[in-house]
């Protein structure tokens, strides 16, 4: 099973507070020529957050 690879939990965590940030980062630059892309990199840090919260979920 993929969960049990070491790490998978760390990589899940910091992937969505990267994408977070990068998002943030593209909204302060480029205001409006940057919303698209900055809501489809939300969305893949949206993904991977509520990845985690599910295997947290699992394991409790």
């Amino acid at each position: 099973m993929i969960t049990r690879v070491p790490g998978y939990r760390l990589g899940c965590r910091l992937l969505g507070l990267a994408s977070y940030v990068y998002a943030g980062a593209l909204l302060l630059v480029n205001q409006w020529e940057a919303f698209f892309p900055s809501m489809i990199v939300l969305t893949f840090g949206l993904v991977f957050t509520v990845r985690l919260l599910t295997l947290k979920g699992r394991e409790a």
